[in-house]
């Protein structure tokens, strides 16, 4: 989870310089996206501009075990 973190936040560093036209996607694992350190990354004031540009994926390839749990975890992000 430390380079999964690490990554998103060296892609984050980019959404400044993407042109406002255009999305970002970001490939999260589904552990990585129940655990505060996510929510702590993605709720830094500076990206609040950029978050309706930034389209987070569920890593297919690995399970999520509840489906219920995460389509909470899914609509708590929407509603930010």
């Amino acid at each position: 989870q430390e380079l999964e973190l690490a990554c998103i936040e060296k892609a984050l560093d980019w959404i400044e310089k993407v042109p406002a036209t255009l999305w970002m996607s970001i490939n999260v694992g589904p552990a990585l996206l129940k655990s505060s350190a996510f929510v702590d990354i993605i709720s830094q004031q500076h990206l609040k501009p950029f978050l309706s540009r930034l389209c987070f994926e569920l890593t297919e390839h690995l399970p999520i075990g509840s489906v219920t749990e995460f389509q909470e975890i899914i609509r708590n992000f929407k509603n930010r």
